[in-house]
């Protein structure tokens, strides 16, 4: 096939993925809304799951094509991105952004311990079945903390969660709206997440089937293309979600949403691919690239990232700056070495 073609295609597949993840985030933020919730916990569930939908149709997809450098690597760049790139711009925007200390330092402590959890079960270059429904078993346990402490936090704040967010929730809140517009609202947030699907499914074969071919031309492996530019198309929403919540100065809502796309990537997401993959395999084959430098890399921005916040409950503009710094090195080595 052309290359010209395939690098179309791809682009088109990314596009998908994109546009259907926005439309995803867009009917979450709605229906976190409508619920009443907290900023955090909207962000760190409704908008977080909505933002990891993308990846887990790429990856999955990758996994059942025997693809696994593609899915393993499109989780682990994209939880890398989420942190060096996407939470990095959030820094350097909002370097002062207010952090509820004990919420980020129990979800920061979360996604640490989840990616440390990930590290160990990779050691041996694949994840069993049992390393996947222990990290799904995690999962499970982050989304019982988050809802039972939504719960305690709205009894103590009923007014928190009626703070705008983005344009698509400006409007009046939940408990003033007519029958009729709530009714409105359950229709625009179902079409939302249904044309969202849409669009990522059809993304997904196409990205996914072109960046193989897109491997296989420039003689590089499947992982790298995984580590990079499937991982870059993953933080899409998310990036889209940051930059929403830096014009409307929303800095909870933007941690929270990365810190819970983290840890829902880590677990529910990589424990799906085990499963999914067992049926071939018996176990996630992982590549040694990644093993070597991606989770060890992912580990160490994670840590630079959450270490001053967890210590003094904020963010730095120089975090921001040396995250960025980093994460453009790691994409400029991989770029000039190009690793099998």
């Amino acid at each position: 096939m052309n290359v010209f073609l395939i690098v179309v295609l791809f682009t088109i597949g990314l596009f998908c993925i994109i546009k259907g993840g926005d439309f995803l985030v867009t009917s979450a933020i709605k229906l976190g809304r409508l619920t009443n919730l907290s900023h955090m916990f909207i962000g760190a569930t409704f908008v977080t799951i909505a933002t990891a939908i993308p990846e887990v149709f790429v990856s999955v997809i990758a996994v059942i094509g025997g693809n696994y450098g593609i899915a393993v690597g499109n989780v682990i760049g994209g939880m890398t991105a989420n942190i060096a790139l996407v939470l990095a711009i959030s820094m350097i925007f909002l370097p002062t952004s207010e952090v509820s200390k004990k919420e980020a330092i129990v979800k920061s402590l979360f996604m640490i311990f989840a990616f440390i959890l990930v590290f160990l079960f990779s050691l041996d270059l694949r994840i069993t079945w049992i390393e996947g429904a222990i990290l799904i078993f995690f999962f499970v346990a982050f989304i019982m903390y988050s809802v039972i402490k939504s719960k305690k936090a709205s009894k103590k704040n009923k007014t928190t969660s009626r703070q705008e967010f983005t344009k698509a929730c400006e409007a009046s809140t939940s408990s003033s709206l007519t029958k009729t517009e709530r009714r409105k609202i359950w229709n625009e947030i179902a079409i939302g997440f249904l044309f969202g699907q849409v669009l990522i499914v059809m993304g997904a074969f196409v990205l996914v089937s072109n960046a193989e071919r897109l491997a296989d031309i420039m003689g590089i492996s499947e992982t790298v293309i995984g580590l990079t530019l499937m991982a870059f198309g993953a933080s899409a929403p998310e990036l889209t979600t940051v930059i929403a919540s830096i014009r409307k100065k929303s800095g909870d809502m933007a941690l929270g949403n990365i810190l819970g796309s983290n840890i829902i990537n880590s677990t529910l997401l990589l424990g799906i691919l085990v499963m999914t993959s067992y049926t071939r395999e018996g176990a996630l084959p992982i590549a040694q690239i990644t093993m070597i430098i991606g989770i060890p890399l992912l580990i160490g921005v994670s840590l630079l990232a959450t270490l001053p916040m967890l210590l003094r409950g904020k963010t730095y503009r120089w975090q921001g700056i040396i995250l960025v710094s980093i994460y453009a090195l790691y994409i400029t080595l991989l770029a000039i070495f190009r690793p099998h």
